[in-house]
């Protein structure tokens, strides 16, 4: 038993009449491959107030160039230092009782939860935080390549700066 597959003229003229379809559904896929990206750029919020400063603080080898490793570790020894008492949530009870109330660590503190509250249960777990988006880093990666160079830690810091004026 062979198994090619044999076309009939039934067959051919099946595929025929599919054809009209074939091209308007391969450009919605195309249209559809190019346009995602930017849909989803466009649903992310704008970025913290820091996370121009953050990233540079993040280069831990001090070579100019900011690695996803070396941002994701930076994230946790945050972690670590917001989470003051232990508890792996990072909430008001953290903050020294000087800075609680006033409005810079309130807004921190939204900005915290908007950006890192990936279950929307109003919580921000060291976890969330640590592995949460990583817009900050993905927009200032301008070429794609997992790397933040200087050149692109400064335009993104000015691309940052005039989105949160936005």
């Amino acid at each position: 038993m062979s198994d090619q597959v044999k076309f009939t003229s039934s067959t051919t003229s099946a595929w025929r009449s599919l054809r009209p379809l074939i091209a308007p559904a391969g450009l919605a896929l195309s249209l559809l491959a190019v346009l995602a990206p930017l849909a989803a750029a466009a649903q992310q919020p704008p970025p913290p107030a820091d996370a121009g400063r953050f990233l540079e603080r993040a280069d831990q080898n001090h070579d100019g160039v900011v690695t996803k490793a070396e941002f994701i570790q930076s994230r946790e020894e945050m972690a670590k230092k917001l989470d003051r008492n232990g508890d792996g949530v990072i909430d008001g009870r953290d903050a020294p009782r000087m800075r609680r109330g006033k409005q810079k660590y309130e807004e921190r503190m939204r900005d915290i939860n908007k950006h890192f509250d990936v279950d929307n249960d109003g919580v921000v777990t060291t976890s969330e935080f640590v592995n949460g988006p990583t817009y900050a880093f993905d927009q200032a990666d301008a070429n794609g390549d997992g790397m933040v160079t200087k050149e692109e830690l400064d335009a993104a810091k000015a691309a940052f700066e005039a989105a949160r004026k936005n």
